[in-house]
Parts: structure tokens; C-alpha cells; sequence
């Protein structure tokens, strides 16, 4: 490689070597960025779990209801049977089990979204702990 005839192209086209210069940096710069905001994203991501202290949420793939209409659990999330229950509660590990349903709530003129926790299980008196409005569903 000629060094010499590449030192004269950068000294002598001084336009050309900042534009170079300054393509790199903004290349290296996007790259920087992306990263720190992909590390973020994944921290954040895990964020709504850290107050129950879950690693995992265990749901079942469930079926697209025929209406949307009344109360209907979305589709995405199905029932998990009892003995499913016993299994992920008998995993080496596993120190709590929280059990919720969701569901949702198709109101003439509103959309409600529940979400139900039995607030004697550890779990859900964790989230107790942090509710800001409203309340929790008691058994009477």
C-alpha cells in the first residue's frame, strides 16, 4: 500500500476526508445508540415483574372467541389445568406459584380489562402492597 499517496488525498481533499470522517462517526454513533437502547428496552421489559419477583409467566396459547361480546378471556391466554399447576409448583425452584385469570369485559359503549389475583397468596399481597386505585376482589 502507497502511504504516501494516501496521506496527500487526505491532507489535500480536506471536504472528502471530513465527510468520510464524519460518516463514520455517525455510523458508529447509530450503532452505540441501538445498543444501549436495546439493553435498555430488554431491561425495561422486566421491570413490571421485578415488584412480585417472578421470572416466569406461565400461560396457555387459547382460541379466538366466536363474539366479542360479554365477558370473554382474550385469546391469547386459555386455562391452565390444576394437575399443570402442581407440576410448575413441584419444579426445582420454584419458590411461590401466584394463579390469575384475565379476561375481558365487552360492555355496551366501554371495554373493561380484568385482571384477578387471590390477594391471601404471597404474590398477590405484594401487589397489594403497591395498588393505587380501586381494589382488590374479596371472597364474602
Amino acid at each position: 500500500m502507497n502511504l504516501a499517496f494516501a496521506w496527500v488525498e487526505l491532507t489535500r481533499r480536506p471536504a472528502r476526508t471530513m465527510a468520510g470522517m464524519l460518516s463514520v462517526a455517525v455510523g458508529v454513533a447509530l450503532f452505540l445508540s441501538l445498543a444501549a437502547y436495546a439493553g435498555a428496552y430488554r431491561q425495561a421489559a422486566r421491570v413490571p415483574l421485578t415488584e412480585i419477583g417472578a421470572n416466569v409467566v406461565a400461560q396457555r396459547q387459547g382460541t379466538v372467541p366466536k363474539a366479542f361480546q360479554g365477558i370473554v378471556l382474550p385469546h391469547s391466554t386459555a386455562p391452565i389445568r390444576q394437575a399443570e399447576v402442581a407440576a410448575i409448583r413441584a419444579l426445582p425452584g420454584v419458590q411461590e406459584v401466584g394463579e390469575a385469570v384475565f379476561f375481558w369485559d365487552f360492555e355496551p359503549g366501554r371495554f373493561v380489562i380484568g385482571l384477578g389475583l387471590d390477594p391471601s397468596s404471597a404474590v398477590g399481597g405484594r401487589l397489594q402492597a403497591g395498588l393505587r386505585a380501586g381494589r382488590f376482589l374479596a371472597r364474602r
